[in-house]
C-alpha cells in the first residue's frame, strides 16, 4: 500500500489501467485474515489496496492478480494444491 500511495502522490493515476498484485501469502493461506496477508490487504483490511485507490477516485479500476504460488522446496505437493486451491476459491470470491 506504500508503493500504491507513493504512485498516486506521484500523479500515476492516469497512467494505469489496473493495479497488478502478487499475493504470495506463505505460511498462511490465501484469504487469511493476517495483516500482513497480502490477499486480505486488497480489499479486507482498513487501509487496504481498495481503499487506497478508492480514496484517489479509482474505485472503478480492477486489481489484477498477476502473479501468486507456492514455495515449491518448502512445501509437499498436497500443500501446495491446499494453497493453489484457496487463492482460487478466495479469488472467485471477491468482487
Amino acid at each position: 500500500m506504500t508503493w500504491l500511495r507513493a504512485l498516486y502522490a506521484l500523479g500515476a493515476r492516469r497512467y494505469f489501467d489496473a493495479v497488478a498484485h502478487h499475493p504470495y501469502t506463505w505460511p498462511e493461506l490465501p484469504g487469511g485474515r493476517s495483516s500482513w496477508n497480502p490477499w486480505f490487504q486488497m480489499d479486507g483490511a482498513a487501509t487496504s489496496l481498495r481503499t487506497v485507490m478508492t480514496a484517489n477516485g479509482d474505485a472503478a479500476k480492477q486489481i489484477w492478480i498477476t502473479e501468486t504460488g507456492t514455495p515449491t522446496n518448502l512445501m509437499s505437493e498436497g500443500w501446495q494444491a491446499l494453497m493453489v486451491t484457496a487463492a482460487a476459491r478466495h479469488w472467485r470470491a471477491v468482487p
